[in-house]
């Protein structure tokens, strides 16, 4: 338990010490028409778990028997992601840019994963070319994923310490490294929770949000791989993400608006506002991922053949579910 141990610490001091310099220097988040906050608040706090997680993932590839490749994977990666996501919220940049350097980062880490071997390319089947293209669009879409859905104090580093407790609970019966890992995955996004909990004192940018829906999505190619967890069981782990998120993308695509664009129409939002807060908001993400998401993946693990069936159901009701709440309504600030 020392390393989880420490990385909440670190995390936590990392998070304290990126506060004061932002508010020193001004990088402020503050808030417009399309804010779900009210008051100018420090962003960026993310950079302290990027760098927690990158160096507990080198020490555990360098003195246990963390796969080497997972290491390259999701270090340099994982980094490039966050650069530019630090960018960004230092002093924006392109959609195009952001999502090109997305999607290198991706195919660098599934070519350092074996998952792509360049000099047999021309080998390749045509399954084969469709699946390694729709794991390369996974990846992109979970870094976007948390991007999108980081609009709500404390819901995305919410999230991303649900899924780590969740994987770390099902993986029970696996080897030590795993478990430390994701420990150390959990107490990093811990350490940050707390300066994010509602009402947040800092907010973690794309700095943190990108990186985190990487570095979880490098966690589930790895595990699949392994024939420890099913990459469906990880869909349902990230299903209120996913529902949440797709239905209001699609519903402003239909709609001909700038899908990438900052917006308040995501339930989550519309539920922030219809309930005067942040915190009923991640409660019930919280409530929906014990009493709903994780029986149906613990399921999914213990029947991995009706995993993809129990993952396309869950989602579709969760979709429903957040086309009642709201996702993707026409609201004054997404009408652009």
């Amino acid at each position: 338990m020392v390393l989880p141990v420490a990385s909440f610490f670190v995390t936590f001091v990392g998070v304290y010490w990126l506060r004061k310099r932002a508010v020193a220097v001004g990088l402020m988040d503050v808030p417009n028409d399309r804010s779900s906050h009210s008051v100018p608040t420090p962003r960026g706090g993310g950079l302290a778990f990027v760098l927690t997680i990158c160096a507990m993932t080198i020490f555990l590839a360098s003195f246990s028997d963390l796969p080497a490749t997972f290491a390259i994977a999701l270090v340099p990666f994982g980094l490039a992601v966050a650069t530019v996501g630090y960018i960004d919220d230092w002093r924006g940049l392109s959609a195009g840019v952001r999502l090109a350097v997305h999607v290198v980062a991706a195919a660098g880490a599934l070519c350092a994963l074996g998952g792509w071997r360049m000099d047999e390319w021309s080998n390749y089947e045509i399954a084969t070319a469709v699946i390694q293209a729709g794991v390369l669009i996974g990846v992109v879409w979970m870094i976007n994923l948390f991007n999108f859905m980081d609009g709500t104090d404390g819901l995305a580093s919410s999230e991303a310490l649900f899924i780590c407790l969740a994987l770390a609970f099902l993986l029970t019966s696996t080897g030590p490294v795993w478990h430390a890992l994701l420990w150390c995955f959990a107490a990093a996004c811990s350490g940050f929770l707390l300066w994010n909990w509602p009402p947040a004192r800092i907010f973690m940018g794309d700095v943190g949000s990108g990186f985190l829906g990487f570095a979880l999505a490098i966690v589930a190619i790895v595990l699949d791989d392994a024939g420890l967890l099913s990459v469906w069981t990880f869909v349902i782990l990230s299903s209120a993400f996913v529902a949440d998120a797709s239905v209001t993308l699609l519903r402003r695509v239909v709609r001909g608006e700038r899908w990438y664009q900052a917006h308040r129409s995501h339930a989550y939002q519309q539920l922030a506002t219809r309930f005067g807060g942040h915190l009923p908001v991640v409660l019930l993400l919280w409530v929906t991922n014990a009493f709903v998401v994780l029986p149906v993946a613990y399921l999914s693990h213990a029947k991995r053949e009706l995993a993809p069936v129990l993952a396309a159901g869950l989602i579709v009701s969760l979709s429903f579910a957040c086309l009642l709440a709201g996702a993707g309504r026409r609201t004054a600030s997404s009408m652009y």
